[in-house]
């Protein structure tokens, strides 16, 4: 179906999109509240036929282009396994170090 702007609605990845991004953001900056309200605003805003309306709708696109790519990337070079393993050895590591002290203030090396 094409609205007044000769463009396709908008897909309800779009819509989501839009709304948890704008949404997360100002939560972060101004709140929970805030947050929801922006969220709404924006989900309501991108389902309109107005210039925002396909303003808001094309940045949808973009961000779900992007989380398309963010998944593509951590399929192939797997960042999110890489960090927890990392984690994991780094506390292996600090705790055989504390289990090796002999209990001296002299032993600890603070960074």
């Amino acid at each position: 179906m094409m609205d007044d702007y000769g463009e396709e609605e908008p897909t309800l990845a779009e819509l989501s999109s839009v709304a948890v991004a704008s949404g997360f953001v100002t939560t972060i900056v101004l709140g929970p509240l805030v947050g929801v309200g922006v969220a709404v605003t924006a989900a309501c805003v991108a389902i309109s036929n107005t210039k925002a309306g396909q303003v808001t709708r094309q940045a949808g696109s973009k961000i779900v282009g992007t989380k398309d790519q963010i998944t593509e990337y951590e399929r192939k070079h797997q960042v999110v396994e890489r960090s927890r393993m990392g984690v994991i050895h780094g506390c292996e590591f600090m705790a055989k170090k504390l289990r090796s002290c002999s209990g001296s203030k002299d032993d600890i090396v603070l960074i």
